[in-house]
């Protein structure tokens, strides 16, 4: 089954330096908080993630924050007193992210809006939650792409992030297009070949990728871990794009 947050259901088992403030919303021990001390919410125009709740808070009550927690799913304990040790359905070593569900955490990608990594599976009943703002971790406005994506030049300044299983190809606009586009892996470590293309007549250079016309840049399946990007612009005159910045493994298309 896929991960589950469990929100109002944990327990703490290691935090950072902890602080106490104010809250501006209800919220449950082990829920994701905005800046404003409100639930995170990776919907458009939402708030992305800061800290994680230690406690559960009343609306307009001092809440206790940390900016990084370890936190588990309990156990359930049956009539006769067998305990059943708790699972929140997560791959041991996945990636989380910030969900559109507010407060949450989830293993696939939820919906357009906020692109946050906010912690890893750590095993079947233990999670480590830590919103990142690190380059390539955060951009605040995103769009989920499925298997095929062809970009122009309203596309520019825009962040893409491939999240199936099956290959993905992002098509480029053309080099005489002055634009800069970014392409993120979305899946999973080692479940998902990102493919960033230019059109037939132009190339990519940089990361020695020799510009090849119609040749692309391959994030390939065995080598990708979720977060890996791309982002590739246009100098708006004939020639070949450019890399301007990336992370991860990007391989010259054979």
């Amino acid at each position: 089954m896929p991960y589950a947050s469990f929100g109002g259901l944990a327990t703490v088992l290691q935090r950072g330096p902890a602080f106490r403030a104010a809250s501006t919303g209800a919220l449950k021990v082990g829920d994701l908080v905005s800046k404003e001390f409100a639930l995170a919410d990776a919907s458009a125009g939402r708030g992305s993630a800061y800290y994680v709740s230690l406690e559960d808070v009343a609306s307009g009550s001092s809440g206790l924050y940390s900016e990084w927690a370890v936190i588990r799913k309990p156990s359930t304990v049956a009539v006769g007193g067998v305990a059943t040790a708790g699972d929140h359905g997560g791959t041991l070593g996945d990636t989380l992210w910030l969900s559109t569900t507010a407060g949450d955490a989830v293993e696939v990608i939820d919906g357009d809006g906020i692109y946050q990594i906010v912690g890893q599976v750590l095993s079947t009943e233990d999670v480590m939650l830590r919103p990142s703002h690190d380059q390539g971790d955060f951009y605040e406005d995103a769009e989920v792409e499925g298997a095929a994506k062809t970009l122009d030049i309203n596309d520019s300044g825009k962040v893409f992030v491939c999240t199936t299983t099956t290959d993905s190809v992002v098509t480029l606009a053309a080099t005489a297009v002055h634009g800069t586009f970014t392409v993120i892996n979305g899946a999973q470590d080692g479940d998902h070949l990102t493919s960033v293309d230019p059109v037939s007549a132009d190339g990519i250079a940089g990361w020695d990728s020799g510009n090849t016309d119609n040749k692309g840049m391959l994030n390939t399946k065995a080598t990708s871990k979720a977060g890996d990007y791309l982002t590739v612009t246009g100098s708006g005159l004939t020639g070949g794009l450019m890399v301007a910045g990336g992370r991860g493994v990007w391989a010259s298309e054979a």
